[in-house]
């Protein structure tokens, strides 16, 4: 029975073993990619519980790509990543210290995917996410899209206490319905209120 258990469990470290290789492979391929793409430049590596490489797109310096390989997790993925306000990039915080925009998972294949083509879409998904968001920033100085303003007005309505206000799942189009509603009661119990605050 020792001898059955004994050869279990070591297939199983073996196999766990394999696998996290694998992914560190990954890792480096896609640091090779990056390396060899000229429209980014490699900041910094950081070794923790986790590897990761930080990078950033051409000269959007208000952004940073996080490369990270978590071998406990098996999880390889790359974060996009735009700084909060004026707060520096800090390093040794989760999404350094900035607000997340997009992600990616590198060890996640659709059907029929190989790891060449997975990685591609990536590099291409990466530019696509900084210059789109980047582009929204600057219009918003002008003015507002649909979707920008209900996203805005949810955010400026939602309390940032943790709480729930939804019973999940919701989707953005019932957090529309939500909000409105909410708001509409409020204002037909306090007219005055709002027409003063209104008037202010």
């Amino acid at each position: 029975m020792n001898i059955n258990f004994d050869n279990v469990v070591e297939s199983a470290i073996n196999s766990v073993q394999d696998r996290i290789k694998f992914r560190y492979s990954q890792f480096n391929d896609f640091i090779k990619l990056i390396i060899n793409d000229s429209d980014y430049n490699t900041l910094e590596y950081i070794q923790g519980n986790s590897l990761m490489c930080i990078f950033r797109y051409k000269d959007f310096n208000d952004y940073r790509c996080c490369l990270e390989f978590c071998p406990g997790q098996e999880v390889l993925r790359v974060d996009v990543i735009v700084k909060n306000n004026d707060k520096e990039f800090d390093y040794n915080l989760a999404w350094l210290n900035g607000e997340q925009i997009k992600y990616i998972d590198l060890d996640y294949f659709c059907e029929g995917e190989n790891q060449e083509e997975k990685f591609a879409r990536a590099v291409n998904f990466i530019k696509d996410a900084i210059e789109t968001h980047h582009k929204a920033m600057i219009r918003q100085k002008d003015y507002l899209t649909d979707h920008e303003f209900r996203v805005k007005m949810q955010e400026l309505l939602h309390p940032d206490d943790g709480s729930y206000l939804f019973v999940d799942p919701i989707s953005c189009d019932q957090a529309n319905l939500w909000f409105y509603e909410e708001f509409k009661k409020k204002i037909e119990n306090h007219p005055h209120i709002w027409k003063w605050f209104f008037e202010l």
